[in-house]
């Protein structure tokens, strides 16, 4: 009986803590690119809201003030500068929200069993598990729409006009989510991975 209680109190503080790291988690990715390829850029500059050189949309941008801000510190520390005149690069961004289908994996009750390396403890006693008693038994998954948002940053030669950098992160948010510290620290996250020193 002891070890019963104790196998559901297992499993349920588990997917509480799935639940809780799904939610807060920030995916941050890059474009892969040599240091060597990026060692000539020391300025850069802003497209201008409404610049449509290079395809860009600019009419949804609530934090744009915040993007710019946030991205400006930590292309400082990059060792680039501001040149709105003669820039070697511009940068611009984008954000996005889309709405997707999350899968949680939460305790169920019913038949709940906890196992680790093959053995099941529960209802079917010490061994190895089969059937309804395996380590999965005591986890139910359920679906629910959320939304998830995007923010990106791309890095432009300014004579060839090429993309020659990207950096984004998405993480999942709601009402509750506090966007203004949500930015920043994704942008400090996305410029960690453009590879100029200072």
């Amino acid at each position: 009986m002891r070890h019963s209680l104790f196998n559901q109190l297992c499993l349920i503080i588990f997917g509480i803590l799935l639940c809780a790291c799904a939610k807060s988690a920030l995916k941050v990715m890059a474009s892969k690119v040599s240091p060597s390829e990026l060692k000539n850029y020391k300025t850069y500059a802003w497209i201008a809201p409404g610049d449509s050189a290079l395809n860009t949309r600019r009419d949804d941008k609530i934090y744009a003030g915040a993007i710019q801000d946030a991205a400006d510190k930590e292309l400082a520390k990059k060792g680039l500068k501001i040149d709105a005149q003669n820039p070697d690069v511009v940068f611009m961004f984008d954000t996005k929200i889309d709405e997707k289908v999350a899968y949680r994996a939460a305790p169920n009750s019913s038949n709940a069993a906890f196992g680790f390396g093959g053995y099941n403890y529960g209802y079917n006693g010490y061994g190895y598990y089969a059937g309804y008693g395996n380590p999965m038994a005591g986890l139910e998954t359920t679906s629910k729409l959320v939304n998830e948002g995007t923010l990106t940053y791309f890095m432009y030669d300014r004579n060839t006009r090429k993309l020659i950098w990207q950096g984004w992160a998405s993480k999942e948010i709601s009402k509750k989510t506090n966007i203004g510290s949500t930015i920043k620290r994704a942008t400090t996250f996305i410029f960690a991975k453009l590879p100029i020193e200072k």
